[in-house]
């Protein structure tokens, strides 16, 4: 019986669906969005998305730097999620990751070329991420 390689198949679903359901909580409230990041395999265990300097979640991540975040499933039951992620503002630059955001952000030109001076970039953190590869095979990678 073969083994599943975890960590291809969280890189496959981390590249291969750029959307992402984000949680974070804030006083006991929580409060989940869909957002749009990018993966880099050189960069193992962070996922980089861009959001406007005023967007109501950057208070919130100020408050409360821990995330959860789920993938979208891209078939049966082949997904990932991590409730023990960290976000914060992101260490590199959008030039530095302009090949991924412009392959895996769709419409992220347009969306630089309009906001681009407002816009911050983020990471997020992974931790231990849950791996579901199908219906009875699911495993851990741990960053």
């Amino acid at each position: 019986m073969a083994t599943t390689n975890y960590e291809e198949v969280l890189t496959n679903i981390l590249v291969g669906d750029p959307e992402f359901a984000l949680a974070t909580a804030v006083d006991d409230v929580p409060n989940v969005r869909i957002i749009s990041g990018c993966y880099d395999p050189k960069r193992p265990g962070i996922i980089f998305f861009l959001t406007d300097n005023d967007s109501p979640k950057t208070v919130e991540f100020e408050k409360n730097s821990r995330v959860a975040i789920a993938t979208v499933p891209q078939g049966p039951m082949v997904f990932a999620r991590c409730n023990d992620a960290i976000v914060k503002k992101a260490e590199i630059s959008v030039e530095d990751l302009w090949d991924a955001l412009k392959e895996q952000v769709y419409g992220f030109e347009q969306m630089y070329a309009a906001k681009g001076e407002r816009m911050q970039l983020y990471a997020i953190e992974l931790g231990t991420v849950s791996v579901q590869a199908g219906m009875q095979d699911k495993g851990v990678v741990t960053f």
